[in-house]
């Protein structure tokens, strides 16, 4: 893990980062299958030198997996009033903001879309809502996304998961002009008790609707 010195709040507070990362990369993902197979074949046949590179090659591409840089730190027990004060987001758009009611009659946790170039950031949050109705937020939790084809999305707010609100729900799915979505490529769930992202690994129960 490089030196979290530089990942600052606008007030100069230090952020403390955790080893646990929240993060999909789907190439990545289709690197470490490759890796599996090459070991797989590793063990059936007998090592040739095209096989022999091809294994390497697999190898050095999937050790890059582990991505222990600054960008996929988890700022989880951060309070903010407005994202771009933790230094690390200054820079990135905010593409969707989704609050909602988990108890009581008041908002009590927002989850926020932000991108810049290919990476994507979702961050999940506790609201605190003052004598004068402003609200400021305790990061929870956050999502990386990274390196998304162009026929796939991210979607809040449209997905239905038994026992969650629909506003709790990240996916990430097949663009479509039709107004249900067929194909569900990847979705989480964002767990107010556990206060954290978590992946929902059955995904044929659910259903998602366009949000167009």
């Amino acid at each position: 893990m490089k030196n979290p010195s530089g990942l600052k709040t606008a007030k100069g507070e230090l952020i403390p980062i955790s080893n646990r990362i929240t993060e999909y990369d789907e190439l990545a993902a289709l690197d470490c299958f490759f890796f599996q197979l090459c070991i797989c074949l590793k063990n059936y046949f007998p090592m040739k030198n095209f096989a022999f590179v091809l294994c390497i090659f697999l190898i050095v591409s999937c050790n890059g997996i582990n991505k222990n840089s600054d960008d996929l730190a988890d700022f989880s027990k951060i309070k903010y009033s407005n994202y771009k004060e933790i230094d690390f987001l200054k820079d990135y758009v905010k593409m969707s903001d989704t609050a909602y009611v988990k108890s009581g009659n008041q908002v009590t946790h927002r989850i926020t879309e932000l991108k810049k170039d290919d990476k994507t950031v979702i961050l999940f949050s506790k609201i605190t809502v003052d004598t004068q109705d402003s609200e400021s937020y305790t990061l929870l939790d956050t999502l990386h996304i990274k390196k998304l084809n162009e026929n796939l999305m991210i979607t809040i707010g449209y997905c239905n998961v038994e026992n969650y609100l629909v506003e709790e729900v990240i996916a990430v799915v097949e663009k479509t002009d039709s107004d249900s979505i067929k194909k569900i490529e990847k979705v989480w769930k964002a767990n107010s008790q556990t206060n954290t992202i978590e992946p929902v690994k059955k995904t044929s129960d659910i259903s998602c609707i366009n949000e167009k």
